[in-house]
């Protein structure tokens, strides 16, 4: 019986060699993300959104990049999450 299955590297977190592969196991539905990250990083699209959006905040007194955090907006809506989704309006 033929045995096939594919195998992912991604590059952009260097600290780990993170692969994803397809042969069952622990499976975790957010795993298209993972492309998702790959594929926006190649186009580098949000470090350019991110380089248009002013920033007013005090550098020294804050965490997170806007870079981060529109990354974080962005995955969340693509990921499906409720709360990164605009409210509707009640029917």
């Amino acid at each position: 019986m033929t045995e096939c299955y594919s195998q992912l590297t991604f590059s952009f977190y260097q600290h780990k060699q993170l692969v994803a592969d397809f042969k069952g196991g622990q499976i975790s539905s957010d795993a298209g993300l993972l492309l998702v990250r790959e594929f926006a990083g190649q186009l580098g699209w949000l470090s350019e959104a991110a380089g248009i959006l002013s920033d007013p905040r005090d550098e020294s007194r804050t965490e997170h990049t806007i870079l981060e955090m529109l990354q974080q907006r962005i995955f969340g809506i693509v990921g499906g999450y409720e709360d990164c989704e605009r409210p509707r309006p009640a029917a």
